[in-house]
């Protein structure tokens, strides 16, 4: 039996055999959630066999039927006759080159108060490149299931950041690429998403609202795109005078001349000088800085898992 589907789109399908039932199901999110098509077929042979093949067509001839896309993940699970979909572990990302990893969804690393109010936010990646705010009035607010009903780290867009102004191991040198799953700052004037120390080498991702665009910093401010302040990942890869911004997937700026700077620390939410009237309004759910330029594989790689994390 057949299940019809729609191109550009990302589906979570299961397939379960219980006696002589086979069903098919395809899901539009990673929690097994959102049921798109669903078809049963009985099987009626008396060995009753076990799934031999899933197929997807785009013809009803087997002689020139061929699939266009990717296949993310496969797992089998024997024995589960529960009528419950299986939820599966969302791999990690690559961790070569990791600097800096943030992550709200896990609660071992994030240090609140009564409040939710956030002072430290512990870097996954194991170089220690925490990121801290000890003035309880600058510091953001934990809130819980807001995206795919995972928490994020809100900012309040008036005094709210959290930073840090050296890596361990020293400067953060170009090429470097930096992933942020976040929203886009409002208004009309120019507000930070991430900076790094302005006596020290500087990358920068900011909005420009008076001209509702994006630019990016490493010694030059090209702007480039139209903002889209919705919740999204970006990926900026800071190239000596070529850098490249990817939003969901999607190239949004290429070749941009936007310098050669060392990025020497991160402020979240603020310029590296915490000036009033630059702080984001913005949640930030996940952040990944990596040394280098990552091959398309890795970048792919961490753009899906990003995608079935937060449900973009």
């Amino acid at each position: 039996n057949n299940m019809v589907y729609t191109t550009a789109k990302d589906y979570y399908v299961e397939m379960k055999k219980d006696g002589t039932t086979l069903t098919g199901t395809m899901f539009e999110n990673s929690d097994f959630t959102g049921t798109w098509q669903t078809a049963t077929q009985t099987i009626t042979t008396t060995i009753t066999p076990s799934l031999r093949y899933l197929h997807f067509w785009n013809s009803m001839s087997a002689s020139t039927g061929a699939w266009t896309g990717t296949i993310d993940d496969v797992e089998f699970y024997n024995g589960v006759t529960t009528v419950t979909p299986a939820t599966w572990t969302i791999e990690s990302p690559p961790t070569t080159g990791l600097k800096l990893w943030l992550d709200a969804s896990d609660s071992t690393t994030i240090t609140k108060d009564g409040s939710n109010l956030v002072s430290a936010w512990n870097d996954k990646s194991g170089q220690l490149n925490h990121v801290t705010q000890a003035t309880a009035t600058n510091q953001p607010l934990w809130v819980d299931a807001v995206y795919n009903n995972l928490p994020t780290i809100r900012f309040d867009g008036v005094d709210n950041y959290i930073f840090r102004n050296t890596w361990t191991g020293g400067a953060l040198t170009q090429p470097n690429t930096i992933f942020i799953v976040c929203e886009v700052p409002t208004g009309s004037s120019t507000k930070f998403i991430y900076d790094s120390l302005h006596t020290g080498g500087r990358n920068a991702f900011f909005s420009r609202g008076a001209s509702s665009v994006y630019s990016v910093y490493a010694g030059a401010a090209p702007n480039f795109g139209t903002r889209n302040t919705a919740f999204a990942q970006f990926m900026l890869e800071f190239n000596g005078s070529s850098t490249f911004v990817r939003r969901n997937k999607t190239s949004i700026g290429s070749s941009l001349v936007a310098g050669s700077l060392d990025m020497s620390g991160i402020y979240l939410a603020s310029n590296g000088a915490a000036t009033v009237g630059e702080f984001g309004d913005i949640d930030i759910s996940e952040v990944l800085v990596y040394t280098g330029q990552l091959s398309t594989t890795d970048r792919d790689d961490i753009e899906q898992y990003l995608t079935a994390k937060w449900g973009l």
